[in-house]
């Protein structure tokens, strides 16, 4: 999970929350609030929508409120569903990771070289569970994305030991930059990468 700004003022109101759907896009860095994966790693937002942060089923009164609105891909928000921690958890200090207020991998998670997310505390538990954050696509997106990162590593080390001045040179710069691009539309932010 990545950490997400929202903008500021918020837009609308609107009556309906589907409205808010192209601002979160952009807000959200085209990509799922919770396990990351991006629209060009799905091939369009047509498999994304809205989320509410915390469900309809128990606060109807946020459901056109943006900061509550999150980006999130049709799988992630179909299995958290109305799901939301009992009061006793919350009083434990357990809830849903929220990736607007915290960065996750500084906090609750951990990305593990098998490519799980491992839990640093009991709302990174709860999250990775309840929203299966390691079902096998989350997983193979983490991996594919962290080889891609290493290669653009390795490659990037490789061209700037190379005289700056040679054409050659040049040419891989402009087709590293390209693929650094390409990574960030394919794979969004990520820890490592930045």
């Amino acid at each position: 999970m990545a950490q997400f700004t929202r903008r500021t003022p918020p837009p609308g109101p609107f009556v309906n929350y589907q409205r808010f759907k192209s601002f979160l896009r952009e807000d959200f860095r085209f990509q799922c609030a919770y396990c990351n994966i991006t629209e060009a790693y799905r091939r369009g937002s047509d498999v994304f929508g809205v989320d509410h942060f915390r469900p309809r089923a128990h606060f109807p009164d946020l459901a056109t409120t943006y900061s509550n609105l999150y980006y999130a891909c049709n799988k992630c928000n179909s299995i958290k569903g109305s799901r939301f921690p009992t009061e006793t958890m919350r009083n434990q200090g357990i809830g849903f990771v929220d990736p607007c207020a915290v960065n996750p991998h500084e906090n609750d998670l951990r990305e593990a070289a098998d490519g799980k997310l491992e839990a640093l505390t009991g709302s990174g538990t709860y999250t990775i569970a309840v929203i299966r954050l390691n079902r096998i696509e989350c997983v193979t997106f983490r991996l594919q994305r962290r080889r891609t990162a290493a290669r653009i590593a390795a490659l990037r080390g490789e061209i700037e030991a190379l005289d700056p001045h040679d054409r050659g040179t040049i040419l891989a710069l402009e087709a590293l930059h390209a693929a650094e691009q390409e990574w960030e539309a394919c794979f969004g932010s990520h820890p490592g990468m930045e």
